[in-house]
């Protein structure tokens, strides 16, 4: 039964209109009490405004509980607070991050048009026709079990509807003393006000965007080798999921160090476990000699000792039928009927990352997430069994010192690196590097926005560094697939500002672009912050031909690099655009106290150019914008530095 003001069975009980002071600032708050018509049940709705922040809290609290709450819909919120109708007068464009990878299947138009949300969805941003201003609307606490979507209930009319948020609507007993609180923020351009928005929860969960001197890990500061690529379910001797990936690994290190090919890392995915053995889940993972066979026959300990530089390990979903599951100190969620299982406990993920320390893991790729929590009925029904897995796994690692980069992760995911902390450092911002999606997986401006706003690093996964490469086995996923534009995929990972990680085979490297990446150590050279797309893409994508705002039909990004406090080098990266596109200062980020000349100067490249000669030096001012010429495939890119 829904309970409902409108219907008069969510009676008004009292409003108290308090001032106070927090954590966040000055704030006035409206607490509104109700109580469900025919039962003993309460609940609470909270607006705290802090007019000087720019900023609402919307906060949803159940003191006694609410049993039975479930809707059977994962996709629709079982509680409304705020709920929110548009005034059609008024155009808006919106963006939502929505779907895995960062919120890769990102959703942008005119409001409402084309958006959908749910639990996939994530912070959903409107804006005016000329991006003035930005109103950001997300989760603040308990991200894990709070959504949004349009809802039509039948109180209202057929033709009616409205955007609430919620609790995810397969919760089955919200516990007593529950509390789901949002944020609302209100700023000026979207860029600008996202890093604005992500201010606010930073500084509320204690947590901080790294700076470009910190020593972050050793997989965000230094150039890296990934298996996710050439060797991916690919041995060099074997079948996919048996075969020798320590010869291959060593082999690969071999030939790497002739080149002089400083790689800080190796990154081993889900085959060292075996994972396509056990139905694409995890049974084991651990340096254990007798299970590991024929993959690392020496085990991985001995592995890191030859390499002499540690490992970053992909980690799946588990597996139901993991002996992990039988170990009494460890208390584990076990799904039988779906084939799968989640630990909570934080003595599993101590056991599990201190041994795996002690085998050279420096970073954990915690990947399938979206299965993870799709797949199982626990993880949609109860109110804490995902946030007691990341924050426990984020316990155990940062006890450890191995930090963690996430995978195939909604945003209701990713967004508890706020509460998970400093540990938690990166997340894949698109699709895999696969023969699909290769040609689109470098766009990661958007997702990269949004990552950064909390302090997470995008990483653009693996690429080849060279044209001519191509596996030759048939029963290999990457059989018969060639890169053609690889520099874009080298560049877009640099500007990034995360890991930088290719994969070529044995005689393939590309040495000469691979080096323009790094320094002779290995260490990453980058911006500042990741690049992220210029406002004005918005008002184009929005709002179309209709737009009072030019922006690019295609890709353009931005980003920079300081030096003190009176140098600063901005970049702008233009990739396949339909038509030539001119960009002018207001267009490059307007952050921290440096303050821009008026009159600069820019020099460009293109694919052709890029490492060997400038193509071109000019001035750079509103009177003389800079040319982004039109592309025709993802090869076509301009790059300029000014």
């Amino acid at each position: 039964q829904w309970y409902s003001v409108e219907e008069n069975t969510l009676l008004f009980q009292a409003q108290d209109i308090t001032q106070g002071i927090d954590t966040i600032g000055t704030f006035n708050e409206t607490l509104t009490s109700f109580s469900l018509i025919g039962t003993s049940l309460s609940f609470q709705t909270s607006v705290k405004v802090y007019s000087e922040l720019n900023l609402v809290l919307y906060e949803q609290l159940f003191p006694d509980g609410c049993p039975n709450s479930s809707l059977n819909n994962e996709n629709q919120p079982l509680s409304h607070f705020p709920s929110l109708t548009h005034n059609q007068e008024v155009p808006l464009g919106f963006l939502h991050y929505y779907g895995y990878m960062g919120g890769w299947y990102w959703q942008c138009g005119t409001w409402p048009r084309t958006y959908s949300g749910g639990i996939q969805g994530g912070p959903i941003a409107w804006f005016d026709e000329d991006m003035n201003s930005t109103l950001i609307l997300s989760s603040f606490t308990n991200f894990p079990v709070g959504i949004h979507n349009m809802v039509n209930k039948k109180l209202l009319k057929p033709s009616e509807s409205v955007f609430a948020v919620g609790v995810e609507g397969q919760i089955e007993e919200i516990p007593k003393g529950f509390r789901y609180s949002s944020i609302m923020y209100c700023g000026g351009a979207l860029n600008q006000a996202l890093m604005q928005w992500g201010d606010v929860l930073l500084n509320y969960y204690h947590k901080s965007r790294p700076t470009p001197d910190t020593e972050v890990s050793t997989m965000i500061d230094y150039l890296g080798y990934s298996t996710t690529g050439y060797y991916f379910y690919n041995p060099l001797q074997g079948d996919p999921n048996t075969g020798n990936y320590q010869e291959t690994i060593l082999a690969v290190d071999n030939y790497s160090k002739q080149l002089k090919i400083p790689y800080g890392y190796y990154l081993i995915d889900s085959f060292w476990y075996g994972e396509h053995i056990y139905d694409n889940a995890v049974y084991l993972w651990e340096d254990n000699p007798d299970f590991l066979a024929q993959r690392f026959p020496n085990g991985l300990q001995w592995l890191r000792t030859q390499l002499g530089v540690p490992i970053a390990a992909h980690l799946g979903k588990w597996s139901s039928t993991s002996p992990y599951i039988n170990v009494t100190q460890f208390d584990f969620i076990d799904e039988e009927e779906n084939g799968l299982a989640l630990p909570q406990s934080v003595e599993f993920w101590d056991y599990l990352m201190k041994n795996a320390s002690g085998w050279g893991l420096v970073t954990v790729k915690q990947d399938h997430m979206n299965e993870q929590v799709l797949l199982m009925n626990a993880t949609l029904n109860r109110v804490d069994t995902v946030k007691n897995w990341l924050l426990q796994e984020g316990e155990a690692c940062q006890r450890h010192g191995i930090t963690i980069m996430y995978c195939m992760d909604f945003a209701n995911i990713f967004m508890n690196s706020l509460e998970v902390g400093a540990t938690a450092t990166h997340s894949r911002a698109s699709n895999d590097y696969v023969p699909d999606d290769a040609t689109k997986n470098w766009k990661i401006g958007v997702t990269g926005a949004l990552l950064w706003s909390i302090g997470l690093f995008p990483y653009k996964d693996t690429f080849y560094s060279n044209t001519t490469e191509r596996v030759i086995k048939p029963d290999a996923k990457f059989y018969n697939f060639t890169e053609p534009y690889p520099v874009t995929h080298a560049v877009v990972s640099v500007l990034s500002a995360g890991p930088v990680a290719p994969s070529d085979g044995i005689g393939s490297a590309n040495v000469s672009l691979i080096m323009k990446t790094c320094r002779l150590d290995g260490l990453l050279l980058k911006p500042d912050r990741p690049s992220v797309t210029i406002d004005r893409t918005w008002t184009e994508r929005a709002f179309g031909k209709n737009a009072r705002v030019e922006g690019p039909k295609g890709e353009v990004w931005t980003t920079y690099s300081t030096i003190g406090s009176h140098a600063r080098w901005t970049y702008f990266l233009g990739v396949n655009l339909q038509n030539n596109f001119e960009i002018y200062p207001s267009d490059a980020l307007q952050e921290g106290e440096f303050v821009q000349s008026p009159r600069q100067v820019a020099y460009g490249y293109n694919k052709h150019s890029l490492g060997s000669s400038v193509s071109q030096v000019v001035f750079f001012s509103d009177d003389s914008p800079l040319l982004i010429n039109r592309g025709n495939n993802y090869g076509d890119f301009t790059y300029w530095i000014v």
